[in-house]
């Protein structure tokens, strides 16, 4: 079972940039501007999950003082004057409920995609054909025995 806490989701961020410089790195210095695009994007997707860790971590400290807190004001639950703070307070922590279960909830569903092999074979083939040469061959680098051309060493896309 995987717990989906703050720090997990920022990991999840961390390892997605990781993997994108080790991919980015294997670019020459002819695909300069997508191996930026694609930095770019991961530093932003790094942000995005920064911010929803950071929203998470909110969710879950008022979760936990409205917890402790609560201790004292179901104490005012048994006069009918002040029956209405009590009912306020299961009010209060429903909703902070249901927002830590939706965002729990919406962190398992994005571990989960990014996790999948095809999302990630699709990713991988699409940097693959980007790096090799600018594209497929257009006739002009000569074949060798062993790789796509004489000056690399990776087998052939046909």
């Amino acid at each position: 079972m995987v717990s989906w806490g703050s720090s997990s989701i920022l990991d999840l961020g961390f390892d997605l940039h990781h993997k994108t410089v080790q991919a980015t790195s294997e670019l020459g210095w002819r695909q300069l501007a997508t191996a930026s695009v694609i930095e770019l994007l991961a530093i932003a997707v790094l942000i995005v999950l920064a911010l929803i860790a950071i929203n998470l971590l909110l969710a879950m400290a008022s979760a936990s003082i409205l917890l402790y807190t609560g201790i004292f004001l179901l104490g005012f639950g048994g006069s009918s004057w002040t029956a209405g703070m009590a009912i306020n307070y299961y009010k209060t922590v429903l909703g902070v409920a249901a927002q830590l279960m939706v965002m729990v909830i919406l962190a398992a569903i994005s571990g989960a995609a990014s996790r999948l092999s095809a999302v990630q074979a699709a990713f991988q083939k699409v940097l693959v054909r980007t790096s090799w040469h600018g594209g497929p061959r257009r006739g002009g680098a000569r074949k060798s025995s062993n790789g796509c051309c004489r000056t690399c060493a990776r087998p052939s896309q046909r």
